[in-house]
């Protein structure tokens, strides 16, 4: 990999914003083109005003109709390389003359959807304008050679207009020089062909190129077409599944809200029935001779020892919570420590003698111990 020249890396560390960027750019497509040499020059915009910059001066090599041909281009890299996309350039020799068509202007200027779509953050870079530019250029030729009677007479030195504006949004720079030499590699010196020194348009070339674009237009539209309707078939079959699962959940929250119905009305009919009973019993109770219950009465055994069992507990319970409140007393100094002593001390004796009470029935009774 040679280096660029001197005045070239001079140019980029001075006047590139992203040097790095653009020096790596500009090797690759020297290294890849060798008849590209890069150079750096000064421009002047349509506004008057003049920036040096870097450009990659000479022919490409394209393919057409099996032979092979040199056309000669210049790309100038802008300052903000790679975030604008470089302006590329026919610039054809005295023997030659521009053929205008959908990608190339009068004045050599190339216009090329690469270009249109640039974008430095995606991989654009000098190598893929290069190598579309040959796409193009081996369907439809840039320039063709000039008739004999044109040749024979003096060229007129002017300078090359371009256009006043470009897709990068910066003034359109045109060079300098009047005119321009471009190297050729020895064996096809200009442009054309080892077994062709002139390449001439013809009618049917003419047809066979606009064939070519229509068939490419209709090819472009047709993919299109057929990546739309596959990208509007996939929002359809992922709306048709979310469908399904919508329906299938929509039928599971039915089964699940009529099984609650189902439940609700059993639940429902058991409440009638207990309200109806509950209802019978109230009124039983209201017409019953004394008119309510005995609480005393309600707790009833059936011997008089196990009534006496149930006495002698409720009276050790109540003896057992007396001595829990009467600490609470002494605790919060509601009464002193004598006090406490003395009462606790009688609720105990009596607590004793509940239990062994209790423990007695039980044993006569026939009853587990406590």
């Amino acid at each position: 990999m040679p280096p660029l020249p001197a005045a070239v890396e001079k140019c980029l560390s001075s006047k590139y914003q992203y040097v790095h960027k653009a020096r790596k750019d500009i090797q690759a497509a020297s290294d890849h083109y060798k008849g590209l040499i890069p150079k750096a020059e000064t421009f002047i915009f349509n506004d008057g005003s003049s920036k040096e910059l870097v450009c990659l001066d000479g022919t490409i090599p394209v393919r057409y109709k099996g032979k092979s041909y040199y056309f000669p281009v210049r790309v100038w890299v802008l300052d903000t390389h790679p975030y604008h996309a470089p302006l590329c350039f026919v610039c054809p020799t005295p023997t030659m003359q521009i053929k205008v068509s959908r990608n190339v202007d009068e004045s050599g200027r190339v216009y090329l959807p690469y270009l249109h779509d640039w974008n430095g953050n995606t991989g654009s870079d000098i190598v893929g304008v290069l190598k579309v530019m040959i796409m193009v250029f081996s369907e439809t030729p840039p320039v063709f050679s000039k008739p004999l009677g044109e040749l024979n007479q003096t060229p007129r030195h002017t300078a090359t207009p371009y256009p006043s504006s470009s897709a990068s949004g910066f003034p359109m720079p045109y060079p300098s020089s009047s005119s321009v030499n471009y190297p050729s590699p020895s064996s096809n010196p200009g442009f054309g062909s080892s077994n062709n020194n002139t390449l001439s348009i013809t009618d049917e070339h003419i047809r066979i190129s606009l064939l070519s674009a229509v068939e490419s237009r209709i090819t472009d539209r047709a993919l299109e077409f057929e990546q739309k309707s596959k990208a509007e078939e996939e929002v359809l079959k992922k709306t048709n599944e979310e469908l399904i699962q919508g329906k299938a959940k929509l039928q599971k929250f039915m089964s699940d809200m009529e099984n609650d119905c189902r439940e609700l009305d059993s639940n429902l009919t058991v409440l009638r029935e207990k309200n109806e009973q509950l209802k019978l019993a109230v009124e039983q109770m209201s017409d019953s001779e004394n008119g309510g219950v005995d609480i005393d009465n309600a707790v009833t055994t059936t011997a008089p020892l196990y009534r006496q069992l149930v006495n002698a507990y409720a009276e050790e319970s109540a003896v057992e919570d007396a001595i829990y409140y009467i600490g609470e007393g002494l605790r919060k100094e509601v009464i002193d420590l004598d006090t406490f002593l003395k009462h606790v001390r009688e609720l105990s004796r009596k607590q004793f003698m509940l239990r062994a009470l209790m423990q007695k029935c039980r044993q006569k009774a026939g009853l587990p111990s406590m």
